[in-house]
């Protein structure tokens, strides 16, 4: 009644603005995600489930976690597999192959992934029953087309990955062109219940134009037979 309006968060859990009130909400960044806290401090992540804020917390929390822990799955599974490979070869020496790759996995194998400082000769190439041949090199080669992770090469692996990304950016387009078109929406129908119609208002001013040139013409007639009207008494 006092034409105050009360804004609230997660279908009416916590509150943002009440009368003249403000209630402020923070975000809280570990290393383990984020959140969103109201003013006293309680984490309400869970009360959003839509808008921009939910956004942004599955983008941080979800998304882009699951895309990095298939980048460290990958990058670990592509190490581990070229190192296995040449361990059971034998190099130019003769002497077992050394590990072409390292990383650190707690800090992630995508982001630590690296080359070990090998000289050609140290590349263990050829198999052990082999010296000097190319047995080992060839099933080095093998691995760009043999199923190593979820039935998948590394290559078709990496694709299925960007593939999804582009999936998940297609998605959140959509979504965003659909928010966008609710918003104009309930605007339309804000405006029709409160904004001022000019078409509307038109009409009334030519209602009230014409209702003005009436009157102007009657008190005109009046005036004439007013004036008729002495002059014949005169």
């Amino acid at each position: 009644d006092d034409g105050t309006v009360s804004v609230m968060l997660g279908g009416g859990q916590s509150p943002l603005v009440i009368g003249d009130q403000a209630f402020r909400i923070g975000a809280v960044v570990t290393a383990d995600g984020s959140s969103v806290v109201d003013a006293n401090g309680t984490d309400i992540t869970s009360q959003i489930s839509s808008g921009s804020v939910a956004a942004l917390v599955t983008l941080r929390n979800t998304t882009i976690v699951g895309y990095i822990n298939d980048l460290n799955r990958l990058a670990a599974a592509f190490a581990d597999r070229v190192n296995e490979v040449l361990a059971s070869g034998i190099d130019a020496n003769g002497d077992p192959g050394a590990a072409l790759f390292s990383y650190d996995a707690t800090a992630g194998a995508a982001l630590t992934l690296r080359t070990e400082p090998l000289q050609v000769g140290q590349l263990a190439a050829a198999a052990p029953g082999d010296p000097g041949g190319n047995a080992n090199a060839l099933a080095l080669v093998a691995l760009s087309i043999s199923p190593e992770i979820n039935g998948e090469s590394f290559t078709q692996f990496y694709g299925t990955l960007a593939a999804r990304a582009g999936r998940d950016l297609s998605t959140a387009k959509d979504a965003a062109t659909a928010g966008e078109s609710r918003v104009i929406q309930a605007r339309d129908l804000r405006d029709r219940g409160s904004a001022v119609s000019l078409d509307e208002e038109a009409v009334r001013v030519i209602q009230l134009q014409r209702s003005y040139q009436a009157v102007s013409r009657l008190i005109t007639l009046l005036d004439e037979l007013t004036e008729t009207t002495i002059n014949i008494l005169r």
